[in-house]
C-alpha cells in the first residue's frame, strides 16, 4: 500500500494498462479513496475510486 497524490496514481494507470499518454487527463482519481492494480496471467485489473474503510475493530 502507498499513499501518493492523484498526478502519481495516474500515471501508475495510464503505465500499468499501457494506455496512451492522453488518457493521463482523463482518469478522474478523487481524495482519499483507494486505486488497486492487480495483475495476473500477463494483464492488469483496475479498480479506482474504492472509498476507504476503516479497519475492523477489535
Amino acid at each position: 500500500m502507498a499513499v501518493a497524490e492523484a498526478a502519481v496514481v495516474r500515471a501508475a494507470v495510464v503505465h500499468g494498462l499501457r494506455l496512451p499518454a492522453e488518457a493521463f487527463w482523463r482518469l478522474d482519481v478523487a481524495p482519499l479513496t483507494l486505486t488497486e492494480l492487480s495483475g495476473r496471467s500477463g494483464r492488469w485489473n483496475v479498480g479506482l475510486g474504492r472509498p476507504l474503510t476503516a479497519p475492523p475493530a477489535g
